[in-house]
Order: C-alpha cells, then structure tokens, then sequence
C-alpha cells in the first residue's frame, strides 16, 4: 500500500488531531502481556482522563469553598502524580517526544526502527501530568524512508472493542477542541 493510500484509509472523514507526546511504535508491549490486557488498560485509562477532563465546573459564590477546596486536593494529587511518574521513568527507558498525526483509525509518525515490524504496538503517554503509557495494537499498512535513520510509518489500530474506540475517539475529540480554541487565543 502506498503512503497516500494509507493516510486515506486512516483519515479520511475522520477526526484526525497532531500532537507532540511521548510515542513509539515496537513489536511488543513494555506491561500489558497481552493484547486483550493492552486493550483493557488502554479504555481504562482513556476512560479515566475523560471523567477527570469532562468534570463540570461549577460557577458562584455557593461553591467557592468548596471549589477551593477541591483545587488543593487537585493540587495534592498533581504532585503525587509526578512524584510517581519520576518514579517510573526511572525504571523505564522514555519515549521519544515527537508529533504524530492520529485518529481513531490509526497514526502516523517517525520510527527509528529497521526493519519496520508489520505488526505491533504504538506506545504512547496520552497527557503529560500522567505517566501511564497507552499501548495499541496495529499493523504497519505503509512504510517511507526520511532523512537519516528514520521512517514514517502509518498504522491502523487492530480491530478495537467498540467502547475503546469510544474512548479514543472522545479523548481526540478533546485534544482536537483544544488545539482549536489555542490557535483563536
């Protein structure tokens, strides 16, 4: 398949977002064990960013105390959050910091790898405050050389369960809103 067939295939008529995170595309998963396991943590930590991210704000001077007092516990938990996300990247090697074009079809991005596994996972960590790693099964549908040692390479997501594919799409969704509302500012 070419390069122009395969970015048809993954994003045409479909939301597609760039972002610039920690990604990659290996052979195998780093903590799933599975693909089935892979494909649970991912809609459970999918799942989890939108009920945090999606959270009403609620607005007056009724909830004032009480906001504040969550924004503390928020702040609490943010430092936690980093302290164990130092915590696991000193265990685990990191991931490129590089932008990738996706939707909930597949993404394109640069590898390093050579040669290029038909099969595999794309590892990313979806928001920056949480160290959690998503890991994605997909199958490599096209493959071209870029400068250097590097390859652009264009992965469809194996077949997804439906609420994963859900979830992916919302958090997409998500980032999409946000990008547009920071090119208007």
């Amino acid at each position: 398949m070419t390069a122009a067939e395969a970015a048809r295939q993954l994003f045409d008529e479909a939301l597609s977002c760039e972002s610039t995170l920690p990604v990659d595309y290996h052979a195998t998963a780093d903590d799933a064990g599975s693909i089935p396991r892979a494909v649970e943590h991912a809609e459970l930590v999918l799942r989890s960013l939108a009920l945090i991210e999606d959270a009403p704000h609620e607005e007056g001077e009724d909830h004032a105390a009480e906001r504040a007092h969550l924004q503390r516990l928020e702040a609490k938990l943010n430092l936690v959050l980093e302290c164990l996300s130092g915590l696991l990247r000193r265990d685990r090697p990191d991931l490129p910091q590089q932008t990738l074009r996706w939707s909930r079809r597949g993404a394109e991005l640069l590898t390093a790898k050579d040669p290029v596994p038909p099969r595999g996972f794309l590892r990313m960590q979806p928001v920056a405050w949480l160290p959690q790693r998503l890991e994605l099964p997909v199958v490599c549908l096209a493959q071209q050389a870029e400068q250097g040692d590097r390859t652009r390479v264009w992965l469809r997501f194996e077949p997804l369960p439906p609420a994963l594919e859900q979830a992916l799409e919302r958090h997409l969704f998500r980032l999409h809103r946000r990008q547009l509302a920071h090119r208007k500012a």
